[in-house]
């Protein structure tokens, strides 16, 4: 079943402060991965990616989504594989 159609895009040119911003808004499985980039633009592009769709699941899903984020991290685990 549908709950919803979310659609979020991140300018990555924006997204300053790496690191913090990281531990801000990743999973531990998610922050293990993008510290094992290699340099700024690829954990750039990592970073805008999962916030895009982090954002994305919230607006298709609403606020009260954010209960069931740890199902949504588990399923983007077994998508990117």
């Amino acid at each position: 079943m549908i709950k919803g159609i979310g659609v979020d895009i991140c300018d990555l040119r924006r997204l300053t402060s790496l690191d913090s911003l990281a531990k801000k808004i990743l999973h531990e499985e998610e922050l293990k991965i993008f510290c094992q980039k290699k340099n700024e633009k690829a954990k750039r592009e990592f970073l805008g990616g999962r916030f895009a769709v982090k954002e994305a699941y919230i607006k298709a899903c609403g606020p009260a989504s954010l209960k069931e984020m740890d199902m949504f991290l588990f399923l983007m685990k077994i998508i990117m594989q």
